[in-house]
């Protein structure tokens, strides 16, 4: 049969395959379907001559073999769908007329649905009169599933770029009808009227329909200016704050039109959230955007600062004029975006370390805490060194200036990598108070001397079932003050479906007769984790400057909350909330001075620092009564009623009372 397909005629394959089916189809045998398709698979991988050949043949026979046909022109493989389609598309405007006839009038489902899948390909094939098919097809939107479901898919294919079609779909997909996400993607002409009606559903509540409308005005872009008024006015709805592209949806649309309506958002929006995504937008846009930032420094927010910020080196010359501007917010709020830079240029430490010099409290504060978060250099340990020996020693300004130099200089002392001493880890097999555990104390050795330090009185085993105990992979030793003060840390095998740690730090101090232990404290470790409700990140470590001779005790503890994932930019809507996803909720810091004496150390009155994400208005973090004195420990927040950053809420916390246990059980669990 092969070899007789492969000389026949074109005269002889329409006499062949008019044989095969009936005049009277679609009330043909049930055999018609087999002998098309067997004549099919039969013609050999075609020639293009055999390929037209064969496919006039099949168009000459006409509608009897129509669905046939177009069964094989949705088949994947071979030779036959390549065959199959060129012959419907010399059918034509007929059978085009012919399956929208079979679509809408014959009470067959199946049948429908073939006629639907056949135009669903041949939608791909931009066939002239492909518009006949567009109000059949948007009929067949409201049939079967099956029906349904290629339609949608051939009116995104073939007629897309009809007004009639847009419009439908888009009532579809605003209406929440299933299917018809991702089907207004495919042209870059859409009729006012159906962007108006995506630019209404940004204030729907459906979070994945809003993202959905989004990444379709996204895809038209400047195509879309006419509904540019449409999505600044979108920006102020009472859902805004779910819909954070918003701002990055203009520029997308408007370019470099939209900085004036979103340095009003910056200025005016009362959701932080928004404000926020307009700063990021901002900050994308480089230098363009710099001029009209640098004209809202003067407003009490730092978001135009962070904008600059990020912007970096093409925004230093503005933030150098504004730095030595007589209104003391927009001197301070550059000095604030130098801090928050990601490098800092020789010029802009210059510009820091005058102010530090300077005269104005605000401004030396403000100065301070930019330098604490770049670098040293020994310039700049000399002027904070200078500031510290002009203020008070009860002061606030003396805080400031010590935190600043004890950072910096803490910084340069890690910078050296004295070689940590060889030590050992070993276990002792102790009693057990269950028939099941075996208990163990876990002890460190270094490899000169006898003496073992404890660190657990459980060994961690997963395998064993011993889930609280010494976690060998979390141990870790670090030099405080090279040569002499070595911090030791490790945790427990996490626990339970909320993955509970303990966490425990000593600190040793070597001497002439050999290591001794100064201080142990075993608290609550990393609890929850991507994929829970919330998770807290404490870590324990002592901090040493050798510039001030001190040494520091920190708790710092990371909480967030319902984070997608780790680190991520909070999204912060004020105390009584959140939008959005959730992330980072808080940092906070707790410092005690240390003062060791006779191999005895003791912990002085600390500090309590707390860092949100965002702006927030200052009077929120403290109670009413409390607020001035809040203030006052905070001389860079003068004249501020909203702060970003770092602030002091005690500066005179009790010390930590060390908890000297070996491990932590967790309330619930044996």
């Amino acid at each position: 049969m092969t070899l007789f397909m492969k000389e026949l005629s074109r005269s002889a394959l329409v006499l062949c395959l008019s044989c095969a089916c009936s005049a009277a189809y679609p009330e043909a045998t049930s055999d018609v379907s087999s002998r098309v398709r067997q004549i099919l698979s039969e013609v050999p991988e075609p020639s293009l001559e055999q390929r037209e050949a064969t496919a006039q043949a099949l168009a000459d026979i006409g509608m009897p073999a129509a669905l046939e046909v177009g069964k094989a022109a949705l088949l994947t493989d071979g030779p036959q769908p390549i065959i199959a389609v060129e012959a419907l598309k010399d059918m034509g405007q007929p059978l085009l007329t012919y399956l929208c006839d079979l679509l809408l009038h014959t009470p067959d489902v199946e049948k429908r649905a073939e006629a639907a899948r056949i135009l669903r390909r041949l939608s791909r094939e931009k066939l002239e009169s492909f518009e006949l098919t567009i109000d059949p097809l948007l009929q067949a939107l409201d049939d079967e599933p099956p029906v349904r479901e290629a339609a949608r898919i051939a009116l995104r294919n073939g007629a897309i770029e009809s007004d009639k079609v847009y419009l439908e779909l888009t009532r579809r997909l605003v209406s929440k009808e299933e299917g018809y996400k991702g089907l207004l993607s495919s042209t870059n002409c859409a009729p006012e009227e159906a962007l108006r009606m995506l630019v209404g559903a940004l204030a729907d509540s459906d979070g994945m329909l809003r993202d959905e409308i989004s990444d379709v005005l996204k895809y038209h872009g400047p195509a879309a200016q006419s509904i540019f008024p449409d999505l600044v006015a979108a920006l102020y709805n009472e859902r805004a704050s779910y819909q954070l592209e918003l701002p990055a949806l203009l520029v997308r649309i408007a370019g470099k039109n939209a900085i004036a309506p979103l340095i009003d958002v910056l200025e005016e929006h009362p959701e932080l959230a928004i404000r926020m995504a307009a700063s990021s937008t901002l900050s994308e846009m480089g230098a363009c955007a710099v001029p009209a930032l640098t004209e809202v420094l003067a407003s009490d927010s730092f978001l135009a600062a962070n904008a600059l910020a990020v912007i970096g080196s093409p925004a230093e010359g503005a933030l150098a004029r504004a730095a030595v501007e007589e209104d003391p917010i927009i001197r301070r709020n550059a000095l604030y975006a130098y801090g928050r830079m990601t490098t800092l240029s020789s010029e802009g430490r210059l510009i820091l370390e005058r102010a530090v010099d300077g005269t104005d409290e605000g401004d030396q504060a403000m100065a301070a805490l930019a330098l604490a978060k770049h670098p040293s250099s020994e310039s700049t340990l000399a002027v904070l060194a200078r500031a510290l020996e002009l203020v008070s020693g009860e002061s606030s300004m003396c805080r400031v200036f010590t935190d600043a130099l004890f950072r910096l200089s803490t910084t340069e002392e890690t910078k050296r990598s004295d070689a940590l001493p060889t030590y050992e880890i070993g276990s002792t097999r102790a009693e057990s108070n269950t028939e099941t555990q075996s208990m163990h104390r876990v002890w460190l050795r270094f490899d000169t001397e006898e003496q073992t330090f404890s660190l657990s009185d459980r060994e961690g085993s997963a395998e064993e079932g011993w889930v609280m105990g010494f976690d060998a992979s979390s141990l870790r030793l670090e030099w405080v003050e090279p040569g002499r003060l070595l911090q030791v840390t490790w945790s427990t095998i996490a626990q339970g479906n909320g993955k509970y740690e303990a966490a425990s730090i000593m600190l040793l101090e070597k001497g002439q007769g050999g290591w001794r232990e100064l201080f142990r404290h075993t608290g609550a470790g990393n609890s929850g984790g991507l994929g829970s409700g919330g998770a807290d990140y404490p870590e324990y470590r002592f901090l040493y400057s050798a510039t001030l001779k001190s040494i520091r005790f920190q708790h710092e503890s990371n909480s967030w909350s319902q984070s997608t994932q780790p680190f991520a930019l909070a999204v912060w809507t004020g105390w009584n909330g959140w939008a959005g996803e959730y992330y980072r909720s808080d940092n906070s810091v707790a410092e005690w001075p240390c003062n060791i004496s006779d191999g005895v150390l003791q912990l002085g009155l600390g500090t309590y620092y707390v860092s949100p994400e965002g702006e927030f208005p200052a009077s929120e973090w403290a109670k009413p009564d409390q607020v001035r004195d809040v203030l006052s420990k905070n001389p860079q927040m003068t004249g501020r009623a909203i702060w970003s950053g770092t602030i002091c809420m005690d500066d005179n916390i009790a010390p930590l009372v060390p908890d000297h246990g070996m491990y932590m059980m967790i309330p619930g669990y044996p």
